[in-house]
Formats: structure tokens, C-alpha cells, sequence
């Protein structure tokens, strides 16, 4: 802590007695990350004393699905524009449902999810594949068919290509309707 605090600026490179430390240089800034909530392990609280180190706190939501296809074609651009579209609409699905009265899950997909999730269509995987690499495993399977996962796979099926054809089933004009 004593790197952080403004009128100290050093860090002992160990805790025996007359360590040498090294001092941190004039213009030196420290940037620090963090996701803080009760999903993450302990960060629910973040301590106050380090809190109080850094000069400002800036609190950002997540991507909108329009900036997460951004994101995700600007990194991997050979990947098929529906597919990066699928995997930007099913994060934004998560993290809308995670702020709604009654959500049906209780994470959402971060960005650094679906960035993995675009390289590995870029690699050659399916959307089908990706979702059981990347998706599935963050969501339990407790409670069967009404289990967090077995509702994540019931909105992936609805971006996975329709079988003999190549649209999405999100872009057929169609009346069915998901349980969500």
C-alpha cells in the first residue's frame, strides 16, 4: 500500500529489517481494475483503505450489444457479421436480465467471454460449439429444466442456423416464440 499512498511512494522489496525499497518516479501513475460484486470472490466489498489510494474511481457499465460487435469485428473481422450479432445480442441478453425485477440468470456474459467466443469462430468452431465452450459452463445446471442453463441453451439455439437452411432463426419472419 505504502506504492500508492501519495506521500510515501516506495515499495520494500521484502519485511526483513533495513530491506532496501525502491522509490516510485516522479509521473509514475497507477491504474487499477477491478470487478466488484457478490459474483466475484472478495470483491464485494472493496477495502476502503485501498480504495482511498486511488485519486478516482470510475464506474463503467458493460458494452452495449451495438459497442460489443464492434469490439468483436474490429478484433477478429473475418468472422461472419451474423455470428459476431448473435454472440453481442445473447451478452446484452444476460446483462439485461441480470438488472431486470425477475431475473432468469444471475451472470452475464462478459466481454472477455465473447471475445473468446468470436476466436474461436474464427478458428473455425461452430456458434453451437463456442456456447458449450464458453457459455454453458458459467451457468448451473441445478433445477433441470427450469436450471439457469438449460435457459441459456434455449437463447442460443435461438442464433444457431436453422438445420437444411442458412438463416438464423432471429432473421426468418416467424411468429415463435421463446420463453423469453
Amino acid at each position: 500500500m505504502t506504492v500508492l499512498d501519495e506521500n510515501q511512494r516506495y515499495l520494500r522489496i521484502d519485511e526483513m529489517p533495513n530491506t532496501p525499497t525502491i522509490k516510485v518516479a516522479n509521473g509514475v501513475t497507477f491504474i487499477a481494475t477491478a470487478n466488484i460484486g457478490a459474483e466475484y470472490t472478495a470483491t464485494r466489498v472493496l477495502d476502503r483503505a485501498m480504495l482511498d489510494r486511488f485519486a478516482s474511481v470510475v464506474e463503467m457499465e458493460p458494452l452495449n450489444k451495438d459497442d460489443e460487435a464492434k469490439l468483436l469485428t474490429m478484433t477478429y473481422p473475418e468472422v461472419n457479421r451474423d455470428h459476431i450479432n448473435a454472440i453481442a445480442e445473447i451478452a446484452d441478453h444476460t446483462r439485461q436480465q441480470v438488472k431486470s425485477e425477475d431475473p432468469k440468470v444471475t451472470t452475464s456474459i462478459s466481454s472477455r467471454i465473447t471475445v473468446e467466443m468470436a476466436g474461436l469462430l474464427n478458428d473455425g468452431f461452430t456458434l453451437a460449439e463456442t456456447a458449450e465452450a464458453c457459455i454453458y459452463p458459467f451457468f448451473s445446471n441445478a433445477g433441470g429444466n427450469d436450471s439457469e442453463r438449460t435457459y441459456m441453451k434455449q437463447l442460443v439455439q435461438k442464433y444457431l442456423p436453422v438445420a437444411g437452411g442458412g438463416e438464423l432463426p432471429w432473421q426468418q419472419n416467424t411468429d415463435t416464440k421463446l420463453p423469453f
